[in-house]
């Protein structure tokens, strides 16, 4: 999967569009996902950003859904989390007794403020792939500098982005090694083997940490990172306003109509 984030901005068939316009509707929808309270503009925006990065720049579907996944989880503890309810009495639609004459209760008003929080994620979620999907990091930062963003911050987002799959694929050859030795073979054995696995990655972090940074002062290494800038195209750039601004219309109307 890891894999599939890094090398799909290269086939999206939004590649080459252009990259400020895209940060610019992945900001939007972001910016209606958070202030949305009403489950129907949420779902507008979260199938808005699903037929931008699927249906518009060709990702695969099915790797698309895999994406959501592991974000899925953390979700659905949250909304379990906020959908229980301590009272000392009985109400809701569920109540299960608890400690000292407490009860665990489910309200309506908790399941419906659980499902906008759960929706209301996904759409954020949604509209950052849009922009992870479709374009590359070097444009990203290109036009981040354009916008006159602390160059430490780029420099920081660049390195973190490509040490990820960097670890992770030392992570990947560890613990394949260890498989191939049986060393999950067992409850406590898997536990003992993912210890010295994490272990293991975070020691290698730092050799490789130290290695990159040799090569970059063999390479007379001033202490920054020199980004290629990226030019605007003004007629895309005004077609990606059009469409943010008819996005923001309708997920206002749904706001204060729905």
């Amino acid at each position: 999967m890891k894999y599939f984030i890094e090398y799909a901005s290269y086939n999206s068939k939004l590649r080459n569009f252009d990259t400020a316009g895209k940060l610019l509707l992945s900001i939007s929808m972001l910016f209606c996902g958070i202030c949305g309270n009403n489950i129907f503009s949420l779902i507008f925006i979260l199938c808005t950003a699903i037929y931008f990065t699927v249906f518009k720049s060709g990702t695969d579907l099915i790797k698309y859904i895999k994406m959501y996944i592991s974000p899925a989880i953390f979700i659905i503890l949250g909304v379990i989390t906020i959908s229980l309810n301590i009272y000392t009495e009985r109400t809701g639609i569920i109540s299960l007794p608890f400690f000292a004459n407490k009860f665990i209760c489910i309200t309506e008003n908790s399941i419906k403020l659980g499902v906008i929080t759960a929706i209301k994620a996904f759409s954020c979620i949604s509209s950052m792939y849009f922009i992870i999907l479709t374009t590359d990091i070097y444009k990203i930062t290109g036009v981040l500098q354009k916008l006159k963003i602390p160059y430490l911050i780029i420099e920081l987002m660049f390195i973190i982005y490509h040490f990820i799959f960097v670890l992770s694929e030392r992570r990947d050859c560890i613990i394949l090694s260890q498989k191939s030795r049986l060393g999950y073979n067992g409850f406590m054995q898997s536990i003992n083997s993912f210890a010295k696995a994490f272990s293991s990655v975070f020691i290698l972090s730092f050799i490789r940490v130290s290695k990159i940074y040799n090569s970059l002062e063999a390479r007379c290494f001033d202490g920054n990172f020199k980004f290629s800038k990226t030019d605007i195209n003004k007629k895309e750039f005004i077609h990606s306003v059009i469409i943010s601004i008819i996005i923001v219309s309708i997920f206002i109307f749904m706001e204060v109509f729905l």
